[in-house]
């Protein structure tokens, strides 16, 4: 195996852990990949090279396959579909965002067992679009890399290892305060984040975002961030370390 993988970081450990349905299945997609790929480039989770990061050709593609225009303020969700993900109030959120703010639209992706419930929510809505549990890493970073904003409304977070993939593909991630996925936007700036899930507050957070007004550097630096934080070396200096104080 190369030296140039210093994005790529075991999440497939938790392929040994009991888990099952979507998140077993998650991971063994993941598995799969890094198992075939030639060559391990700069990859966190969601692999993909360095030029990944906001590849205006990802853009492109992905507003152009939903007929969404150029100037479109793309907001993504990917992940189970969960009761404590409070995915209905994105849909809400968007109710709210659209009252006052026009050419922003709502990607939700994924599956679980509220998908009934949440289809039936966002099938009424022209800025919202549901597609399924994506199974092919490289086409789920061209979605990070196209957003302008990852959301996630859930309050029971473990870690948030989407926040870490969206933001390694240089996407900003608005989380909920105090929801289980702070430490993945830790050193943001500004730091934004919904005081709690209930959509006004959400919709309050992604306007503050919209007048950040984020440009290329931006996505750098936080993709950046994410490798000086979460590579493999880094990780395994910090577990190596614990191990070396605990015993």
């Amino acid at each position: 195996m190369k030296n140039d993988r210093s994005m790529f970081i075991c999440d497939v450990v938790q392929a040994w852990g009991p888990v099952s349905g979507g998140v077993k299945r998650y991971i063994q997609h993941k598995m799969d990949y890094v198992s075939t790929r030639e060559k391990l480039g700069h990859m966190l989770i969601v692999p993909g090279d360095k030029e990944r990061i906001r590849q205006e050709n990802s853009r492109r593609k992905i507003l152009s396959q939903h007929g969404l225009a150029p100037d479109t303020f793309l907001i993504i969700y990917a992940g189970r579909f969960a009761g404590m993900k409070n995915i209905p109030n994105l849909v809400a959120m968007m109710e709210k965002l659209a009252e006052t703010h026009a050419g922003i639209h709502l990607i939700i992706m994924g599956d679980g067992e509220k998908k009934a419930r949440i289809k039936k929510a966002s099938e009424t809505r022209k800025d919202v679009t549901l597609l399924p549990f994506c199974q092919n890493p490289d086409r789920l970073a061209d979605y990070y890399s196209a957003a302008d904003l990852f959301v996630n409304p859930g309050t029971w977070e473990t870690f948030g290892l989407v926040s870490v993939e969206a933001q390694a593909c240089g996407t900003r991630v608005l989380a909920v305060k105090d929801g289980g996925m702070d430490e993945t936007v830790e050193g943001e700036t500004p730091l934004i984040m919904a005081s709690n899930e209930d959509p006004a507050h959400l919709t309050q957070a992604v306007l503050e975002i919209i007048g950040l007004k984020e440009g290329p550097d931006a996505r750098k630096r936080r993709h950046q961030r994410m490798v000086d934080r979460f590579s493999i070396e880094k990780n395994m200096d910090d577990l190596f370390g614990l191990y070396g104080r605990l015993i």
